[in-house]
């Protein structure tokens, strides 16, 4: 059986117990940790903020599967400091958030989780104010808890999409590749 670094299967809808690296875990799988990354999917300038939200690279996954962790890297382009924003995280219909919380890694190894609104069937992660904190240049990687449907047929992909800020400063993709 084929698993991402990222992953862990399960049939369980309980917390799990958590990998002890999952935050490092996380980190290399979005390309945060010196691997060559993808270039930018969303990325946009209001009230003298920018800000950038990029994978790294896809997650593995397999039909049915639990404890998914589709990393995105949140930039500050800017040359202001970013503190709190509103993301909205929404999955398509091959997938689901499993967790209200929302993993966040910076650079510096501190790993925090933010407990989150789960709305809309399980396919909606609202959260009101994510605490970026980042200076100019810096960045963090932010990971859901998720699942992929039992129903999907591999090969597939599932598109997670992120929507930071209100209004909307930026917006990325995540890709989940479903296989057998």
């Amino acid at each position: 059986m084929r698993r991402s670094l990222l992953t862990r299967s399960t049939r369980s809808r309980t917390a799990p117990a958590r990998p002890l690296a999952a935050g490092l875990l996380a980190l290399a799988a979005a390309g945060f940790l010196g691997a060559a990354a993808a270039p930018a999917v969303g990325a946009a300038e209001a009230e003298g903020k920018a800000v950038s939200i990029r994978q790294g690279k896809p997650v593995d996954a397999q039909p049915g599967q639990d404890w998914v962790y589709p990393a995105m890297i949140v930039t500050n382009t800017g040359s202001r400091p970013l503190n709190s924003e509103k993301l909205v995280i929404t999955a398509d219909h091959k997938s689901h958030f499993i967790s209200n919380e929302l993993g966040i890694s910076r650079r510096d190894g501190h790993e925090e989780h933010l407990k989150c609104d789960l709305v809309s069937d399980d396919r909606v992660l609202v959260c009101d104010s994510l605490g970026l904190s980042l200076k100019p240049r810096q960045n963090l990687v932010v990971y859901p808890e998720m699942g992929v449907d039992a129903g999907v047929e591999a090969p597939d992909t599932s598109v997670v999409n992120f929507a930071l800020g209100s209004p909307q400063l930026a917006s990325g993709k995540a890709r989940i590749d479903i296989h057998d």
